[in-house]
């Protein structure tokens, strides 16, 4: 991956290069190759790295598993991988900075390699193949290129290909590496191994010695043909090399001899003996021998700054920190960007700031660009401690002084127009900074002039004001009158600096919820503070309302991080989630991830850990290295038996781990594509067989059922087990399950899954029936799954991703960019069956809350309604009253004569004050007839019938009711058999149900939906037909499509059509569109809020809530679930959400419930230095204190 520096700042940036790349910021190009571009970059500590962009699709659980083995080659003659992420478009690897030419530009400047540097470059470079065999890493592209001399020793780079030995074979992977360094096995299409490394070693040695490959040629053809046939002359290297270098040049893989026993010859000619022990300690100290010939001097950019500074002199220096703050564009938690200033506001006619500027863009730390001056690298405030020390120091300021400079622009550019300048708290914040704030930065001459302007014409408007107002005592008796203008000129300025002030804050709060927003899964805890704080800023503002009201539903809780976290450390979950264990250097530690708190610390545990599991309770740890597994007490700190089970081998893949009630323990074992993983029951040491037996691979709880079969891929039937002592068979009801490539369980022993052709089934464990659950995006087959203990839901991680599904139905209920660290499972349920934690990369734990999965499916038909503060459910032919703030039943009804069978053509409605119900089909109540459908109004509280009575159309059910906003007049659509949610021609029917009394709306059609105006006076329907009540004359219709739902704004003004595209709001003064429109997909049953300003409405996604007046949308509830009706609370602060189902939702609302439930899902207060460091423009002020 690292290819050497070429000094200073050359390698400049290409049009598209990135800035940043995750938490490294770019500073020039390095090198670009047919597998990426590599860029030097820098952290924000300021450490040197070097970053490979991959331009191959890696992506999920292979780069997961990729990166994972990387990480495990030891720092012998490589460069160490430090960090990578495969969440974004292009998957980047970040390595160590190695400093040193390559051996291929040491040879064309330096000379040829012989003898004993011949000898030692042999060495370092195998010493490397051992370290990346030794984790299960074949490198693909050995080659001189990614051979660097640094001052310590041959150094082999570019793991950007590397790949481990049991990743799938593709036809994008035959062709990746350099065809006169490629075996010849590899040329012919078979799968490279660690032999093809070898023979690429060798290939290098005669390079080194000789110049050129020994398989070059005009062509590629050629190339090929001649790495088939040639048989390279090994007589032009030393005695010592010959052998070695012949025996590794072998056509046939099987007849070379493995890295280690190479390294071994190659140190006993050394004097070393072929003594195996410390190998790749004696290959590093006698690789450390050869040197590069070639100096070439590559500076980190914070020394070539620093060079230019020092050049300066003490007035010069002086004025750089001026003008690079200038260039730099402070944001949240100091990701600070570059940013185009004009030379005139860096120079501003100051001849020491222009000669200092031009000193800067000789040495390549600036850029002139068409529109300005910037800064040549986004990590110069990274890779400069100076630089960095000037930003932190003028941070607070600085956006005080970027709103000064456009300010003064602004002034400038409009002829500097008195009303131009800052008046009231505007200017009294940037004087008070201009005084007091500024450390280092300095006004150019507009800005000065500009602020001088202010203070005087401010100064002079004092000056008038007293004047005025000595005049008017001295005059009072004349002009008594005159003190109302004093008072109007004194409220104006108490007005404009109030509004100076509150676009201030209104700026504030909506970029803070922008970040917020960005630090939702990096650091959930202070993303909902910052949420609360945006709203308590600007608690009008949309995006503040919907940060808010984000930070409410978002899933991730928290994020724990270890202390010391490092790739060297081998980590590991409990099955529970609540603790994590570290192994690292013969020391376990294990740590509460809620509270962060170390809980026990053991020594003497194995020193070359390369796998762990933790057990439920924490009370067993299980440590596994190349020679056994050992359990250790925890609590003791002892441990618990001899080793057992077989040492890890990297051709076994899956993770080590314990069963949900830590009687059983889970090892991947076998060799190449005869992989065994196993179960062992911990109180024999066996491993857990079905009869017949063959190893059980995946374990129900308790140890009851098991599942054989998966891992043959086919070549034996799959066959799920009843374990139990006196069963012991196979189920035969999944004998028809074919292509199964995984299995789950339920913790609670009700629910098993088959994983098939990237979709997941659902099984009834106790009667082998399929639930005809299935999630069928393909994502399950892409990564790893895991299920909620009660099988509600399904949790999948692709490596990039974490999401999760209800696994009812399908529907998605979030997706999080999260990579994870390859371990299985990829997350873990806590004992509530809820929350969940998953294991990320160095450690770190990301606490997760997904959304509640629902009440049970449910195959009778429902009509549900909602109204006031009381939800109806009509299901099975009874009428249901619940509490819809709550869900409480609080009493039910007989009312359908038909029902029980599902289709009972009935519907349901809530007046809006609650206090009636209407209920329509064929119904059992007093008043209305056998076989003729009907409609009832009952009283919701003693559910007595207040009127009923037939329809006059008589058809085969009712497919709509609507109450006015009076509760006077009823809308009902009669439906027809087999056509349940139309009339067809039929008309809408109006009824003054107190007086049993309806007419025909001849132009309404029944199978629209319906809404009325606030003042009853108008009938409008989902085909733009406006009706006129009572008469049901036509007076208007609306130029749209049919099939929509109406609803009127409860103040009017305004009408919601919710359409196949959104919702559009009309104007009904006009009846024409407002101009504002709300975007999503399928909106169905709109609901205005009792002020008119939020709207909600379903869609496929779930329940989505708008600002009326701008558009924007504000919140998001009840993700993957649709709701058949909604309405707000009477009060405003809740909304009800009536599922498909039956199930009553309730939702705050209100952003101050909404506001104190953030708090209490954070548990603290925003600090102050929290504050300062994200909002440094305002004075601090406690956030959820108001909240409590």
């Amino acid at each position: 991956m690292i290819v050497e520096g070429a000094g200073g700042l050359e390698g400049a940036m290409a049009a598209g290069d990135p800035e940043r790349l995750g938490g490294y910021w770019v500073a020039r190009r390095l090198g670009e190759g047919g597998q990426g571009v590599v860029y030097e970059a820098y952290d924000d500590a300021g450490a040197r790295v070097a970053v490979k962009v991959l331009r191959r699709g890696a992506r999920g659980r292979d780069f997961a598993r990729e990166v994972a083995a990387a990480q495990r080659v030891a720092s012998f003659c490589t460069a160490r991988l430090i960090a990578a992420d495969g969440s974004g478009p292009e998957p980047y690897l970040v390595s160590e900075y190695v400093e040193g030419p390559s051996l291929r530009r040491a040879v064309a400047e330096g000379g040829l390699f012989g003898g004993d540097r011949l000898h030692g470059l042999a060495i370092g470079v195998m010493t490397a193949l051992v370290a990346i065999h030794e984790a299960g890493v074949v490198h693909r592209d050995l080659k001189p290129d990614n051979v660097l001399l640094s001052p310590d020793g041959p150094r082999v780079i570019d793991f950007g290909i590397a790949r481990t030995e049991d990743m799938s074979l593709s036809a994008a992977s035959l062709v990746q590496g350099t065809p006169p360094y490629m075996a010849p096995e590899v040329l012919r299409g078979e799968r490279a191994g660690p032999p093809a490394d070898v023979f690429a070693w060798a290939a290098v040695m005669l390079f080194a010695a000789t110049g050129r490959s020994p398989f070059e040629g005009p062509t590629m053809a050629a190339v090929m043909h001649r790495v088939l046939t040639l048989e390279p002359d090994v007589g032009v290297l030393p005695a010592s090399l010959r052998e070695a270098v012949g025996r590794a040049l072998a056509k046939r893989a099987q007849d070379r001899p493995p890295a280690r026993d190479l390294l071994l010859g190659l140190l006993s000619v050394r004097g070393g003996g072929r003594d195996d022990g410390g190998l790749l300690d004696r290959g590093l100290s006698a690789a450390a021998e050869v040197r590069p010939s070639v100096v070439v001097t590559s500076p980190p950019l914070g020394a070539v700054a620093e060079r230019v500074y020092d050049s300066l002199s003490p007035a010069e220096r002086a004025v750089v920190p001026d003008i690079l703050l200038r260039l730099i564009q402070t944001t949240e938690g100091g990701g600070d960007m570059p940013r185009t200033a004009d030379p005139d506001e860096v120079g501003g006619g100051r001849p020491g700031h222009e000669a200092v500027l031009s000193a800067l863009l000789a040495a390549g730390l600036v850029v002139r660009e068409e529109a300005g001056v910037r800064l040549a690298s986004a990590a110069l405030p990274r890779a400069w401690p100076r630089l960095r020390e000037w930003l932190d120091a003028e941070r607070p300021g600085l956006a005080i002084h970027r709103r000064l400079g456009e300010a003064a622009r602004l002034w400038e550019l409009h002829d500097r127009r008195p009303g131009d300048l800052y008046q009231g708290s505007a200017l009294e914040i940037a004087r008070t900074w201009a005084t007091e704030g500024r450390r280092v930065v300095t006004l150019n001459p507009l800005e000065e002039r500009f602020l001088t302007e202010g203070v005087t014409m401010a100064a002079r408007r004092v000056r008038r004001r007293r004047q005025v107002t000595a005049a008017l005592v001295a005059l009072s008796v004349v002009a008594a009158g005159a003190g109302v203008y004093a008072e109007a000129r004194r409220r104006e300025a108490v007005a404009e600096r109030a509004a100076v002030a509150a676009h201030l804050d209104r700026a504030v709060a909506r970029s803070l919820a922008v970040r917020a927003e960005g630090m939702r899964v990096s650091d959930p805890r202070t993303a909902m503070l910052l949420n609360v704080a945006a709203w308590r800023i600007g608690p009008q503002e949309p995006e503040t309302r919907a940060g808010l009201r984000g930070a409410a539903a978002h899933p991730a809780r928290d994020v724990f991080t270890p202390p010391g976290a490092g790739p060297a450390t081998v980590y590991a979950l409990s099955t529970t989630g609540t603790l994590l264990a570290g192994v690292r250097d013969g020391v376990a530690t294990v740590w509460d991830v809620a509270s962060g708190r170390q809980a026990a610390r053991i020594e003497g545990v194995s020193a070359g850990a390369r796998q762990a599991a933790l057990n439920h309770d924490g009370s067993l740890l299980a440590v596994r290295d190349e020679r056994s597994v050992r359990l250790w007490d925890v609590r003791s700190g002892r441990p618990d038996g001899a080793g057992f089970g077989g040492g890890f081998s990297f051709l076994a893949p899956g993770s080590m781990r314990f069963s949900p009630d830590g009687r059983f323990l889970h090892l991947p074992s076998g060799t190449g594509d005869a992989v065994e993983p196993a179960w062992i029951d911990l109180r024999t040491r066996r491993p857990v067989r079905a009869p017949g037996g063959g190893l059980v691979e995946v374990l129900g709880p308790g140890g009851r059922y098991g599942v054989t079969g998966l891992a043959s891929e086919g070549a034996t039937p799959v066959r799920l087990w009843d374990l139990s002592a006196d069963r012991r068979r196979a189920l035969e009801w999944l004998s028809d399950e074919l292509g199964v490539g995984g299995a789950l369980f339920s913790a609670d022993g009700r629910t098993f899954a088959t994983v098939r052709d990237g979709g997941v089934r659902f099984w009834d464990l106790g009667t082998g029936e399929s639930r005809d659950w299935w999630v069928g995006d393909g994502a399950a087959g892409e990564g790893q799954a895991a299920l909620s203990p009660d099988g509600a839901l399904l949790v999948v991680d692709n490596g990039a991703e974490i999401t999760t599904y209800r696994t009812r139905d399908g529907a998605r209920l979030s997706r999080l960019p999260f990579a994870t660290s390859g371990v299985e499972p990829p997350a873990v349920f806590a004992a509530d069956g809820r929350t969940l934690r998953v294991l990320g990369p160095g450690g770190t734990v990301l606490t997760l809350r997904p959304a509640e999965p629902g009440g049970a499916r449910d195959g009778d038909h429902l009509a549900v309604a909602v109204g006031g503060e009381v939800a109806a459910v009509v299901k099975g032919g009874v009428l249901e009253v619940r509490r819809a703030a709550t869900g409480e039943r609080l009493r039910s009804l007989k009312v359908l004569a038909h029902g029980e069978d599902g289709a009972c053509l009935c519907q349901v409605a809530v007046s809006p004050d609650g206090a009636l119900i209407a209920v329509g089909g064929f119904l059992a109540l007093p008043g209305t007839r056998p076989g003729t459908p009907s409609v009832a109004v009952l009283d919701s509280g003693s559910l007595a019938v207040r009127a009923a009575f037939p329809l006059r159309q008589r058809l085969e059910g009712v497919a709509e009711l609507e109450f006015s906003p009076d509760a006077t007049l009823l809308a009902v659509a009669p439906a027809q058999a087999g056509d349940v949610d139309v009339g067809g021609e039929a008309p809408m029917e109006l009824w003054r149900w107190r007086e049993r009394r309806g007419t025909e709306l001849r132009g309404v059609n029944a199978g629209e939906q319906v809404a009325f105006s606030p003042d009853g006076r108008l009938l409008i329907a989902g085909d733009g037909v406006v009706a006129e009540l009572p008469s049901g004359r036509v007076v208007r219709r609306l130029p749209t499509a049919a099939g929509q739902s109406p609803a009127f704004a409860p103040r009017g003004g305004l009408l919601a059509m919710a359409g196949p595209a959104g919702v559009t709001l009309w104007d009904t003064r006009t009846w024409r569109p407002s101009g504002v429109r709300l975007d999503d997909r399928y909106p169905s049953a709109p609901a205005f809020s009792p002020d008119g300003r939020s709207l909600a409405a379903s869609t496929p996604a779930g329940v989505r809530l708008w600002d009326v007046a701008t558009g924007r949308a504000i919140g998001a509830f009840t993700p993957g679930e649709e709701a058949a009706d909604l309405a707000f609370a009477p009060s405003g602060a809740l909304l009800y959400a009536a599922g498909p189902y039956g199930e009553v939702r309730a939702e705050e609302v209100d952003p101050v419930r909404v506001a104190r439930r953030v708090c209490a899902l954070a548990g603290r207060e925003l600090s102050r230095e929290e504050w300062r460091r994200h909002i440094p423009e305002l004075p601090y002020r406690r956030v959820c204190g108001h909240a409590r």
